[in-house]
């Protein structure tokens, strides 16, 4: 079952609020947002009521204003349930032949705390029926279908007795479903820093062996390489008595955690070396971080820092275990995380926790902007205190400003880091491939102190100027393709906001010869890349050739004139996405010098639009 919200009532600080998970979200991880003291922490608490066997003091814990008039504390917790798993339910509660069991997708648990009662579980279902299509007949205190003129010769008096037998099933099989339900409660891990996920003492093998919780995150670097529960015992037996099998292993281990710490902390530049000495039943194994800064020096993980420690526990228990697939739709809570850490090191651990939540559910708490997820600013939760109780606000990404309302809420402003220009772009790969340019070629360019935007389309650029209009902190510009759209977006700012008649660009304004476009009257991001690339795309997206495109028009015009509109409204967002994730491979990979070769109108049109901020 996934998770999809929970609501919690009268629960120390919190009165009445909702956490939701919205469905668009691909990466389940939720980040709540606030300074010290305003009840993240409460919100992370209330999900592990979720497990049956926890419980709360409900002098200590209702909130004070409802302790007053005896109100409940209740816990009720969304979830929705797959396909495959209403399918096994079934299965698993034996429905009979011509009966319909109907169970909606959306379960909910209600856990409630009363004064004087200490818990109570209710499940709650927005839609389950049992329907019989079939005649029946009791056997063996069972229903078994039967044929119609066989139920028609029945007496009355056994009649009656399969109504009431039907009845007392239905009341049973809603009895049962609590049961399976429970049964496929998401794992709650709320993961904290302990010193047993670091390994600081030697291992004896033959009691890790049999028992390998000794060391859970040696475990799960047996786990990363490969070794399956099935291999388990074998595979140490074999390290303890095959002296070469044991060298190697030694060496293969030491370098899949070693890549994988690098992977997802690359600045950090450690390795973590194994060292497996004796054999048989003494047969140990000790594992230390070596700094490559060309002294070798070795030292055990606890003489490392606290913000290598936090770091390493977590890559060596849920990043380990996702990565070696045994962690799977848990729901994982994780409070300040990000603590001891340097910024370049939380950025690093916010992104792996995002990767996490591909398979997982995740909560986190923070007052870190470098835990903020940019390119998701909706799931990010708002906590805040006020009249003394929690309040939370979901940031609204289409609000112009949600970012500034992230920072307000760990108590800074986006004034206060943010570059002194901005430029709105109408999309977002417009804005991407020329944040991936300006990088590449930093050195290049001596660029301008620049933060890039964008809207959601042509028709939302006006709503972001009016953010810019008398502002003296920051200076805003306007870029957009050279068509319809664009121009009548240009028009519209110019004629609302005369201040910005000299910071509007369309890509023709941008680029001084006009030659190079052969002759192109409408002009997209698009028409500035090489057409094989964007071509190829297409063809791969729409399983068709697209043949016959002349220089003169526009790429993405010809691509729409090739298919009927549905497809290409559908698929336009999926296209240029594909397309901008192709060059921002190509930056990322290839030198300046083929850049500039491959890509070397866009190369000019991003050098030029810089030049004019600058």
């Amino acid at each position: 079952m996934e998770l999809k919200s929970i609501r919690i009532k009268n629960f120390r600080s919190i009165e009445d609020q909702t956490i939701e998970i919205p469905d668009e979200f691909e990466k389940k991880c939720v980040i709540l947002l606030g300074i010290n003291g305003v009840g993240k922490s409460n919100i992370l608490n209330a999900i592990e009521y979720m497990d049956s066997k926890r419980m709360l003091t409900y002098s200590l814990e209702c909130c004070k204003k409802s302790k007053r008039y005896h109100k409940d504390i209740e816990f009720e917790y969304l979830f929705r349930l797959k396909k495959d798993e209403l399918n096994d339910i079934e299965s698993k509660l034996g429905v009979p032949s011509g009966v319909v069991l109907t169970i909606g997708p959306k379960i909910s648990k209600k856990v409630i705390f009363s004064i004087n009662k200490p818990r109570s579980d209710k499940y709650n279902i927005d839609d389950l029926d049992v329907t019989y299509i079939g005649y029946h007949k009791c056997a063996n205190d069972k229903l078994i279908e039967i044929e119609k003129s066989e139920y028609d010769e029945l007496p009355n008096e056994e009649k009656a007795a399969i109504s009431i037998m039907k009845n007392t099933y239905k009341n049973e099989i809603f009895a049962k479903l609590g049961a399976e339900f429970e049964k496929r409660l998401p794992k709650i891990n709320f993961w904290k820093y302990q010193p047993n996920y670091l390994i600081n003492e030697t291992i004896n093998l033959n009691e890790f062996k049999t028992n390998p919780k000794k060391s859970i995150p040696l475990q799960n670097i047996f786990k990363l390489y490969g070794i399956t529960d099935e291999l388990w015992e074998s595979t140490i037996s074999t390290i303890m008595n095959d002296d070469e099998e044991r060298v190697e292993l030694e060496v293969e281990l030491s370098t899949s955690i070693t890549e994988h710490i690098r992977r997802l902390w690359p600045n950090h530049k450690t390795a973590i070396k194994l060292r497996i000495e004796g054999n048989g039943v003494n047969t140990t194994c000790k594992v230390q971080v070596e700094d490559e800064d060309g002294t070798n020096q070795r030292f055990l993980m606890n003489q490392r820092s606290d913000g290598f420690k936090q770091f390493i526990s977590i890559l060596l228990t849920i990043s380990a275990l996702n990565k070696s697939g045994d962690l799977r739709n848990n729901i994982i809570i994780l409070d300040e995380p990000e603590i001891h850490l340097h910024p370049s090191g939380t950025e690093y651990l916010r992104d792996e926790l995002l990767n996490i939540s591909l398979n997982n559910t995740v909560f986190i708490s923070t007052h870190s902007i470098f835990m903020i997820d940019k390119n998701r600013l909706d799931r990010h939760i708002r906590v805040d205190k006020k009249a003394g109780c929690t309040i939370t606000e979901q940031i609204n990404k289409d609000n112009p400003w949600s970012e500034d309302i992230v920072y307000r809420a760990l108590g800074t402003s986006i004034y206060e880091i943010i570059e002194p220009n901005v430029i709105i772009f109408e999309g977002r790969t417009d804005k991407d491939l020329f944040d991936a340019f300006s990088l590449k070629f930093r050195d290049e360019w001596n660029p301008a102190s620049i933060k890039t935007i964008n809207a959601s389309g042509a028709p939302e650029v006006p709503k972001y100027v009016k953010f810019f209009a008398g502002n003296k902190m920051l200076k805003g510009y306007i870029v957009v393709d050279s068509d319809e759209e664009g121009y009548a977006v240009l028009e519209n700012v110019k004629k609302q906001d005369p201040e910005f008649t000299n910071s509007c660009f369309d890509i023709l304004n941008i680029l001084d010869d006009k030659s190079i476009l052969n002759g192109k009257t409408s002009v997209v991001l698009e028409d500035l890349l090489p057409e094989e690339l964007v071509l190829t795309v297409a063809k791969d997206i729409f399983k068709k050739d697209f043949i016959g495109f002349k220089p003169d028009e526009s790429i993405m015009k010809f691509i729409k004139r090739n298919l009927n509109n549905h497809q290409f409204k559908t698929n336009k967002e999926l296209l240029k996405s594909n397309i901008c994730k192709l060059v921002i491979e190509d930056v990322d990979e290839l030198s300046n010098e083929k850049i500039k070769e491959k890509y070397g109108l866009y190369y000019d049109f991003a050098e030029k639009l810089n030049k004019k901020i600058a």
